[in-house]
């Protein structure tokens, strides 16, 4: 199976319209850093819930220019798994999201609720204060720009890294774990040559 016929945000691929709550045929598609707990658990297919999780790790990386959980930018799928399955709340707290409006953590807390009987729908979300405007405020998010610049830096070195290493190895089978700390080295010294 070629994980093709899966669909939506956790899948980056809208090839049909799902019904909420409709299971997909793979459980294996999409990408680990958007994933929600529930799709680490075996046979459990994707569905609209996973969807709107996904939505709630893109709108954290939009705002605070990091992922919840790789605050880093360097964690590998397994370390990404973990974190999620540790403790699946987005981290809320002065340093990360001190910037935002109360209604802006409550669409992302509620985007990304653990449990996805309770997590918002795409209707709720759309009908959300924070994303009718209702709630903005007039003051400007400062550096927001500075923190997204940041995080696409961190991730073009990484996938740079990452490049990297698979020509050094030939294309052959190398695992993250392998890779990580030639990867990481190739990073570091990228943001060295740039004056970071």
């Amino acid at each position: 199976e070629d994980g093709s016929n899966g669909n939506g945000a956790s899948n980056y691929d809208a090839s049909r319209v799902q019904k909420e709550n409709e299971p997909s045929d793979s459980t294996s598609t999409g990408t680990t850093a958007y994933w929600p707990p529930e799709r680490f658990i075996k046979g459990s297919g994707a569905n609209a819930a996973m969807d709107m999780w996904s939505a709630g790790v893109i709108l954290y990386i939009m705002l605070t220019g990091v992922h919840p959980f790789d605050l880093a930018g360097t964690a590998s799928d397994e370390e990404i798994e973990k974190e999620i399955m540790s403790d699946p709340r987005p981290p809320i707290r002065d340093d990360l999201t001190g910037h935002l409006s109360e209604s802006a953590v409550d669409l992302i807390t509620k985007l990304m609720e653990p449990n996805p009987s309770k997590r918002l729908t795409a209707y709720e979300m759309v009908n959300h204060p924070w994303v009718k405007g209702q709630t903005a405020s007039a003051d400007k998010m400062l550096d927001s720009d500075k923190r997204l610049l940041k995080f696409k830096e961190v991730r073009n070195h990484l996938e740079a890294g990452i490049f990297a290493v698979l020509v050094r190895h030939g294309h052959q089978d190398v695992t993250i774990s392998e890779a990580k700390p030639e990867v990481m080295k190739n990073i570091r010294g990228a943001e060295e040559g740039e004056g970071s």
